[in-house]
């Protein structure tokens, strides 16, 4: 039905499944044959990466918090053993009475201290200068529309609890994918394959509600975060969840899966995080399948299309909006722990030695095996050197910007950011941007929030003082509302807006 309505529309490239890759419903996830990894210097490189991520957990919080939490049980477990020794003989109790009071209140302290969320740190994480709560521009023409978002926005805030389990930026982030449900696995999907301009597919993943599509309900396209290398779907996480919440109030979804991840094919050309062109191409394919379904059934008004981006999809999605200003063809976007500012970012050494180097992994995977590694070579890329970087920003100075022809990792950072010139101020849609303040992977102010809602009012920013890293982990049992926090703030922001509408 989708190949049917879009036959012929020459602003989208459909295409067949790739070559040597048609995959069917039940066979997605299932890897794609790799070449094995180089050996450098005499030994795996898999093991030589080893090191900058022992290093990166040994600086985390959450190792912090796990050896204090140790130590506190086993002075506590110490000191009542002192007490105990001490019993029978009454003459001793004097003598173990200073060891055994000092031993149980340092312990106590260390306990207090980790589940109060004051751990000493090996790397401090740093100062956040953006403010939690709503920020946007409330002057001028659509001064009506964002008082109405902001206060749909702080009702949403004001009910989110975040989880006393986790007290720190790491274990917001990564319980919740450690406890990850999989909401997703009952989803069925239909793909849809599209050809890029540089002989590269992509595709979207249609997941429509139970009773069918609704030409009155919105539908959202979501972006994924970097580079996924499992299928959303057998995956779980919080695409998944976005998609079944967004499902349970009627509306469609289209899952991003850009090429070379999740187990897609790629020839020359990976995934590239300044590249907006497959994107445009999505939307353009969305945008022809609604308006050609709403003339066919003469509907008034037009499906409203809306996208959501998180993390490294917020990013794309966001200097989406900037590049194409007042032809988005989306009603609204939302970019969730995403980045404005990527050269901002790299400051942050929190996430440089933390958590970066577990994020190369799935880029390495994807650059630096089999024909991609070939090619990275002829274009000029030094793979040893790029095998044992440790962090994103070193891998992006070597591989990123060398492959796609940058002067350097700041210039593809630049060209990658909607901070970036006048991109900024030229988006024309309500895009929001939810984000914590604690986030260890990318800085909040990276975001410039007061600076930017000030200069354009189509920027608003829903900021809270805890969350993590698309984490937000909600309540005592918070592995049963999974990820609700983000998918539910794509819910009121899209009614909100949708209603703002309607009020005009």
């Amino acid at each position: 039905e989708l190949k049917a309505r879009c036959a012929g529309d020459p602003g989208v490239r459909l295409a067949e499944e790739p070559p040597q890759h048609r995959p069917a419903q039940e066979d997605i996830g299932k890897p794609v044959a790799k070449g094995s990894l180089p050996r450098v210097c005499g030994y795996d490189v898999a093991v030589g990466r080893l090191a900058p991520l022992l290093w990166g957990f040994v600086q985390s919080h959450l190792a912090n918090s796990l050896l204090a939490l140790n130590l506190g049980f086993l002075g506590l477990a110490a000191s009542g053993r002192c007490w105990w020794a001490a019993i029978p003989g009454l003459d001793q109790v004097a003598t173990t009475t200073t060891s055994a009071w000092l031993t149980s209140l340092l312990s106590l302290a260390l306990l207090v201290a980790v589940f109060t969320g004051y751990v000493p740190k090996l790397l401090p994480f740093g100062s956040v200068r953006t403010p939690a709560g709503v920020i946007c521009n409330e002057a001028g023409k659509s001064s009506a529309r964002n008082r109405r978002l902001r206060d749909a926005l702080l009702a949403w805030q004001s009910s989110y609890f975040p989880s006393p389990l986790c007290r720190s930026a790491d274990t917001c982030t990564a319980l919740p994918f450690l406890m990850n449900p999989k909401s997703g696995k009952h989803l069925t999907y239909e793909r849809v394959w599209l050809k890029s301009s540089d002989g590269e597919h992509f595709a979207l993943d249609w997941v429509f509600p139970r009773d069918g599509f609704n030409p009155s309900h919105p539908v959202v396209l979501l972006l994924p975060g970097l580079a996924p290398t499992i299928h959303w779907s057998k995956m779980g996480g919080f695409i998944s969840d976005a998609a079944v919440h967004l499902l349970a109030q009627g509306m469609t979804v289209a899952v991003h899966v850009a090429r070379g991840t999740q187990d897609t094919p790629v020839k020359q050309h990976g995934f590239h995080g300044a590249r907006t062109s497959d994107l445009r191409d999505a939307v353009c394919l969305t945008r022809g399948v609604l308006d050609a379904i709403g003339k066919k059934m003469g509907t008034p008004t037009s499906t409203p299309l809306f996208a959501a981006g998180f993390s490294m999809g917020g990013i794309i999605l966001a200097n989406y909006c900037g590049q194409y200003k007042d032809d988005t063809l989306l009603r609204g976007a939302i970019a969730l722990s995403a980045a404005y500012d990527c050269v901002f970012n790299m400051q942050f050494k929190y996430s440089l030695n933390v958590w970066q180097p577990y994020l190369i992994h799935p880029l390495k995977n994807m650059f630096l095996r089999g024909p991609m590694a070939e090619e990275a070579r002829r274009r000029g890329v030094n793979v040893e050197k790029a095998l044992n970087s440790s962090n994103l920003t070193e891998f992006d100075s070597v591989v990123a910007s060398v492959f796609n022809g940058y002067s350097g990792v700041e210039d593809y950072y630049g060209d990658m950011s909607l901070a970036t010139g006048e991109k900024w101020q030229q988006v024309k849609i309500p895009l929001l941007a939810v984000h914590a303040r604690d986030d260890p992977i990318i800085h909040c102010d990276a975001l410039r929030a007061e600076e930017f809602a000030a200069g354009n009012s189509n920027l608003l920013f829903l900021i809270t003082d805890r969350g993590g890293h698309c984490g937000w982990p909600w309540g005592w049992r918070f592995p049963m509302r999974r990820w609700q926090f983000m998918s539910g703030a794509i819910t009121v922001f899209i009614e909100a807006l949708l209603s703002a509408d309607e009020a005009m």
